[in-house]
């Protein structure tokens, strides 16, 4: 997949970010636009990511602003940014994952629990960052975007989680890996609000054949609403841990997200519907978000 931008709003191009899956790696094309296209630069953003999948532009920072550059296409079927958005970080999936791993690759699992979370598998880092946590199986890569200097600048990864793995079910066997696109939005409709630059977006994954959906949180909300427990953990952009794992005993292709209510069902409006289809079992499960408060005696907030 691949997203565009207009990294440099004073020249006459575009870039084009590609997630290059046969060719494992990540690249960026200027395009000179006007009758005659062409590109007229490219390069290698990191050639050590595996087969990467997705590419989205996202905004991870507290102040937008000091980004110049624009969205044309953030490369994600869920708008959470819009055309001249500006944006700071871009977001990757690694869809690399082989059967004959599994057995001797043991899973890992977060690196702590959360009270009314599930028992997962996913690692989430520990250390914001961090570009030494060790990758094991498919994982999410966000990359800094250079505010200046982006032609030859690093564009630093972080490794938000990893750890994502194939199920051998037989309806999978063709093409296997995991995981498949990942997306941000907000858990309300009233949080697209671009006098509000603090709020971070939740990012969902399509497991693809891990036959699974993920939702990640900022760490940072956590920080806000339990800072005695939290506060020292917060400390990067990049900074994500996981809400829930959904199973669904299926191959997850995409997800959707929508603001709308629900047909009938008790819920409360304005808050994000998670569509997930699990493709063997011709099934679409809908999951809403929510306050929390009454579920949970002692929430945060989710």
């Amino acid at each position: 997949m691949f997203s565009v931008a207009d990294l440099d709003p004073q020249d006459n191009t575009i870039e084009v970010i590609a997630s290059q899956f046969f060719g494992k790696k990540l690249s960026l094309h200027s395009i000179k636009v006007g009758h005659k296209p062409k590109v007229i630069f490219r390069r290698t953003l990191d050639d050590m990511c595996g087969a990467t999948f997705s590419s989205v532009l996202t905004q991870l920072t507290s102040d937008p602003k000091e980004f110049s550059n624009s969205v044309i296409d953030a490369g994600s079927t869920v708008n959470t940014l819009n055309f001249g958005d500006s944006f700071s970080h871009i977001l990757v999936t690694s869809h690399e994952c082989k059967f004959e791993d599994q057995e001797q690759s043991p899973r890992t699992e977060i690196y702590e629990k959360r009270p009314g979370m599930l028992d997962v598998r996913i690692k989430t880092e520990a250390d914001p960052g961090s570009q030494n946590l060790h990758i094991d199986g498919g994982s999410l890569f966000a990359y800094e975007v250079p505010k200046t200097d982006w032609k030859t600048a690093q564009w630093k990864r972080s490794v938000m989680a990893t750890g994502f793995r194939v199920r051998g079910q037989l309806g999978n066997m063709i093409n296997p890996g995991a995981p498949g696109f990942c997306y941000t939005f907000f858990p309300k409709k009233l949080d697209y609000n671009h006098d509000s630059p603090n709020i971070r977006p939740l990012i969902g994954i399509s497991g693809d054949c891990a036959e699974a959906a993920y939702i990640f949180r900022p760490r940072d909300i956590i920080e806000k609403r339990n800072t005695d427990t939290f506060s020292s953990r917060c400390t990067g952009v990049t900074a994500y841990d996981l809400l829930c794992e959904i199973e669904c005993g299926a191959t997850v292709g995409s997800l959707a997200v929508s603001y709308s209510d629900f047909c009938s069902v008790e819920q409360q409006s304005g808050y994000a519907k998670i569509f997930i289809p699990c493709y063997e079992k011709d099934k679409i499960l809908v999951f809403a978000l929510g306050d929390g408060r009454e579920a949970f005696e002692n929430n945060d907030g989710w």
